[in-house]
């Protein structure tokens, strides 16, 4: 009654050039970052954190080792929620449990807005509103990707649509069959499956399209009549997932395929790369650094030679590879390393390189010392082109040398 008098009785006022201009009456809901949103969260809140509480003092949930002296269950800031417990399975079942009491308590996100926008409607067919929020019109652009894992397991046939519900192994029939597919089979566009139902047998017009001739033969595959007592039903399934609930990662896998593992990963991306290096690096080796060769073959009005002072085209692997300059540094950097002097001429030979060692540590070295001369180089090569600083090799293998040292 509290929050329902918070919300229906605010006004509010909109200032333009200094001038108020009038005032209006809130209708439904509160705005991201109103001055009403933390105290409602503290109330919700409030029956999550003594819900945690009883659970810990019962011995439910474990207190972590490192909370324990204090008695420390869980923080709470914003919309955040952190729960600290010992990490057995007993304790997560608990926290799992005492979720599920706070989620029934409460009118749940999916439950207004089958309450508010449904309102017994098919989700399928419903269009959006100017005054709806943001958040539900980006639901709504988002129904076709959803139809591809929504699938209806057909029970009774009372609620689920038979031309926008995927019951059928052609998913929505309104798609399959048509736009006049309602007129064809004389079923009305918000018909459910029994509509198209008399006793034992489909009451539908004979087929006339080749679509409806395949509908028809696969009706007979479902055995009639249907089970009053078992609900229709809605499964997400996702790829081979033998789940038949939402889970946002198996979806994540079908919506964006994973490619096949690259044979150079370990050289650009491991553990004790910095990142600004790495992705250097990253860039570096699929030949997408803007080089003058590579702008000039956009067109723009520049020369391609090196900047460095030597008259070949400066490619990828000429400047970071067989430039004059960069094989000086590169000499200051194998030596460092106390290995082999050896002369790059190709990117895949420096890769070859890097990952010789057999010692793990050797192998570290080479990682992090190759993407930092290569982020070095590019940037002294940057300063060259548009700042004018030059600095001699020594100068950036000192640099370079700090820090590898550093990481």
């Amino acid at each position: 009654m509290l929050i329902s008098e918070c919300l229906s009785t605010a006004s509010f006022s909109v200032t333009v050039n200094g001038a108020s201009g009038g005032f209006f009456h809130s209708t439904k809901g509160i705005r991201q970052g109103d001055p009403l949103s933390p105290y409602l969260f503290v109330l919700a809140m409030e029956c999550l954190s003594r819900l945690l509480m009883s659970r810990y003092e019962s011995g439910s949930i474990g207190y972590h080792p490192r909370t324990e002296g204090i008695k420390l269950s869980h923080l709470m800031f914003a919309d955040d929620v952190m729960i600290f417990f010992d990490g057995c399975s007993n304790s997560l079942h608990g926290i799992s449990e005492c979720l599920d009491d706070f989620a029934s308590c409460y009118f749940t996100l999916a439950d207004w807005h089958r309450s508010i926008h449904l309102n017994e409607s098919s989700f399928w067919t419903i269009e959006p509103y100017n005054k709806d929020s943001w958040a539900w019109k980006r639901i709504l652009k988002l129904r076709p990707l959803a139809l591809q894992f929504c699938k209806s397991k057909l029970g009774n046939g009372q609620s689920a649509s038979f031309w926008f519900d995927a019951w059928s192994r052609f998913g929505q029939l309104i798609t399959f069959i048509g736009p006049a597919g309602p007129r064809a089979l004389r079923l009305r566009k918000e018909a459910v499956v029994v509509d198209a139902i008399q006793g034992s047998i489909w009451s539908l017009p004979h087929p006339r399209s080749q679509q409806e001739v395949d509908l028809h033969s696969y009706l007979t595959t479902i055995s009639l009549p249907l089970n009053p007592h078992i609900l229709d039903d809605y499964e997400w399934i996702a790829g081979d997932s033998p789940l038949c609930s939402f889970r946002s990662a198996t979806t994540w896998e079908v919506l964006r395929p994973r490619q096949e593992e690259k044979d150079w990963y370990d050289v650009v991306w491991f553990k004790g790369s910095v990142p600004k290096h790495a992705f250097t690096m990253w860039v570096t080796n699929y030949d997408r650094l803007p080089t003058r060769s590579r702008l000039a073959a956009w067109g723009l009005p520049v020369s391609p030679d090196c900047p460095f002072g030597s008259r070949a085209v400066e490619t990828r692997d000429h400047l970071i590879l067989t430039c004059e300059f960069s094989m000086d540094v590169w000499k200051f950097v194998v030596d460092r390393c106390q290995q082999p002097l050896i002369a790059f001429t190709e990117w895949s030979e420096l890769l070859s390189w890097i990952r010789a060692p057999s010692s793990p540590q050797l192998l570290l070295l080479r990682k992090i010392a190759t993407q930092t001369v290569i982020f070095h180089l590019w940037k002294q090569r940057n300063n060259l082109v548009h700042n004018q600083i030059s600095l001699l090799p020594a100068s950036v293998f000192h640099g370079i040398d700090k820090e590898v040292v550093q990481n």
